[in-house]
C-alpha cells in the first residue's frame, strides 16, 4: 500500500522520494533520494532494508509545510500509534 501511494504522489512532482518513521530504538530514521518514486522504489537499497520496520500509520504532506506544523502532527501519530497503544 505505502508503494503505491509513493507512485500516486510523484504526479507532484518527479524531485524527490522519501519515507521517515520513527523508531523505538533508533529514533527518526529518514530515506530520501532526489528520484522519482519509481526509481526509489526500485533501486534503493536503503529502502529496501527498512522496509521490515516500517510502522502501521502513514503520513503524508505538502512541501510547503512548516516544520513545526509537521513536528506537531508526527507527535500526535506517535501518541496514537500502535507501538504506544499496548
Amino acid at each position: 500500500m505505502l508503494e503505491r501511494l509513493l507512485r500516486n504522489a510523484e504526479i507532484r512532482g518527479k524531485d524527490a522520494t522519501g519515507v521517515c518513521f520513527t523508531d523505538p530504538q533508533r529514533g527518526m530514521v529518514i530515506v530520501k533520494d532526489g528520484k522519482p518514486a519509481r526509481e526509489f522504489l526500485r533501486d534503493n537499497k536503503e529502502y529496501e532494508k527498512e522496509r521490515e520496520n516500517f510502522p502501521a500509520i502513514v503520513l503524508g504532506h505538502k512541501p510547503q509545510r512548516k516544520r513545526q506544523q509537521v513536528q506537531k502532527i508526527i507527535k500526535t501519530i506517535i501518541l496514537f500509534s500502535p507501538r504506544n497503544l499496548e
